[in-house]
């Protein structure tokens, strides 16, 4: 990446270092044994509930090693600290390369408030504790706001596929559509196209979920606070098959979804954020296509308070 403009490190660096130091040392013996070393932690990252406080809209980190109950790391103050930044929505992802990781996320830049509808917070790190940083201009000048970035390796370009949610003057603003690029570095991106739209909903929140020979997305609708589930064979399919969710159907004004499967399990976990009510949950499948998905007790799980459009990498 050749367009940082800082390289910081975040204030959690040592509690961080002593969670990856952890695992690590399963890292060494899997060298000695001539095997791949198995990931066995998750990262959650997150920002907090808008109730515009101090630090509310900053990064924060919090680590699990069951993928169900987290702690929050730096005593719940913000990861890395950015207070010329509001952050929002962020989302890392691993390198393709295994050689670091990114976050992306909605951002405001209170010193350069030009390309403020427009651009993205760019983050990356080779190691989760030094961070170089940037915006990104992904959307054409006319757009009214550039919300929730994800992105998703696509094998058949090879690069990375960047979506997001935004609206257009052509319906005067009125709605939120998913649209697309693609990035080989995250500096340059090309033309943006629309992915996932409606004529009749506004649609924000897309991530998506490799499973086999497939891709399986979830996304709200913002015009009737539910989230769905459909199904492509590939990245660049505009043409999905919508599946059943029963328990999604029951649950009104959630967003923010994003999965992950359990390690050594046949079990994934999707997360829902309950924005006008106890933050996030977590949901279960053992097989996300077949859209059954079960509630857990409030006991199974512990998710830090105020967290709100978390995602989860795993690391060593």
């Amino acid at each position: 990446m050749n367009k940082k403009l800082k390289y910081l490190m975040g204030c959690l660096a040592i509690a961080i270092a002593s969670v990856i130091g952890l695992a690590f040392g399963g890292q060494a013996q899997a060298a000695a044994n001539n095997t791949q070393p198995a990931y066995d932690h998750y990262l959650f990252v997150y920002f907090k509930s808008l109730k515009y406080r101090p630090n509310d809209q900053q990064l924060y980190f919090a680590v699990s090693q069951d993928g169900l109950h987290f702690t929050e790391l730096n005593h719940g103050q913000p990861a890395i600290p950015m207070p010329d930044f509001a952050i929002r929505d962020p989302y890392i992802m691993r390198r393709q390369d295994n050689q670091g990781f990114d976050i992306v996320a909605t951002a405001q830049d209170y010193q350069n408030r030009e390309n403020w509808s427009r651009s993205i917070l760019v983050m990356d790190s080779p190691d989760l504790l030094g961070w170089g940083y940037h915006m990104s201009t992904i959307s054409a000048p006319y757009v009214g706001c550039t919300w929730a970035p994800e992105m998703t390796w696509d094998p058949d370009t090879g690069k990375y596929m960047i979506y997001w949610a935004q609206t257009i003057p052509d319906d005067n603003y009125s709605k939120l559509g998913i649209w697309t690029s693609q990035t080989s570095d995250l500096d340059t991106y090309t033309t943006p196209t629309p992915y996932f739209t409606s004529d009749s909903s506004s649609l924000t929140d897309l991530t998506l979920f490799q499973q086999n020979d497939h891709y399986i997305r979830f996304t709200k609708n913002e015009t009737d606070k539910h989230v769905y589930e459909d199904i492509v064979p590939n990245l660049s399919d505009v043409n999905s098959t919508p599946i059943n969710t029963p328990l999604l159907n029951q649950m009104a004004y959630v967003e923010g979804p994003e999965m992950y499967k359990l390690y050594n399990k046949n079990e994934w976990v999707l997360m829902l954020d309950h924005y006008e009510d106890d933050g996030y949950e977590p949901v279960v499948s053992s097989d996300p296509s077949s859209g059954n998905f079960t509630k857990l007790g409030r006991g199974d799980y512990s998710i830090p308070d105020g967290a709100r459009h978390v995602d989860l990498t795993n690391f060593k």
